[in-house]
């Protein structure tokens, strides 16, 4: 599991794929919403040992504390109450730690049973990115969504680039076996930011500039870099950002890289 692309850029660097393998990407339908109660029970009974590490609430309680948090999700449509029978609550606060531990038990669980080697896999949440043969693709999409069937995934296969978006980086497989790695954005982003001349103070708005010369930096093959820079430029000056300020950060990444 990551937190951060940067820790996927970390993973990139170093790796080096079979030239039969390609990049996939699967994503959970609906994550949060279709957390099986009886799975996460069995979860936290399989691994109670280490989980008692980190508190001191007895094991039958802490169940019961479970059950409260899939048993009592209530939600208001035009006026009518009605109660959430699967899942968990979008917005509540466990349910994201519920979720990793599926994730991670359904990775463990289906990697253990291939019989092939799985140089890249890496989850965020629902979100999971690997690189496998080929001609397994189908295999291991049914192998994931037979886990359980109220866990079921949609696949996104690499483009006629080789390229495939993964959080906000795109990997690119090369003929060599290598994978690059470049700053992405929705085609969908307005590319919007907080506007130069707005009425907030101009230290957030030198963070926005700095938050985007670090994606640049850390989230980018060295081939990307002039690319990205005249990308950064034009979504400041889109937003009012004086040319200077482009121009000074800009440098700023040249001399980082």
């Amino acid at each position: 599991m990551i937190n951060l692309s940067y820790e996927l850029v970390d993973t990139l660097k170093e790796l080096n794929l079979p030239s039969n393998y390609i990049l996939i990407s699967l994503d959970v339908t609906s994550l949060f919403t279709n957390i099986p109660k009886q799975l996460i029970i069995n979860l936290i009974t399989k691994y109670w040992k280490k989980i008692c590490e980190f508190t001191n609430i007895p094991q039958t309680t802490f169940i019961e504390i479970i059950n409260v948090c899939f048993d009592t999700s209530y939600f208001v449509f035009h006026g009518i109450f009605y109660q959430q029978l699967d899942g968990t609550a979008m917005g509540n606060p466990c349910s994201p730690v519920l979720a990793n531990l599926v994730m991670e038990e359904l990775i463990h669980t289906i990697i253990q049973s291939l019989d092939f080697e799985v140089p890249l896999i890496k989850l965020y949440v629902d979100d999971t990115i690997l690189a496998i043969p080929a001609d397994k693709v189908e295999h291991v999409l049914n192998r994931f969504n037979s886990y359980h069937q109220k866990i079921q995934f949609t696949i996104e296969y690499e483009n006629s680039s080789s390229s495939i978006p993964f959080l906000d980086i795109c990997l690119t497989r090369t003929n060599e076996g290598k994978v690059l790695f470049n700053w992405y954005e929705k085609p969908i982003s307005s590319g919007r930011l907080l506007n130069f001349y707005s009425y907030h103070p101009f230290s957030q708005k030198y963070s926005i500039m700095c938050s985007l010369k670090n994606k640049i930096i850390r989230l980018s093959s060295p081939q990307f870099l002039q690319e990205n820079i005249s990308r950064f430029k034009e979504k400041l000056k889109l937003n009012d950002y004086p040319e200077y300020f482009c121009n000074l950060v800009a440098a700023e990444i040249l001399r980082a890289k």
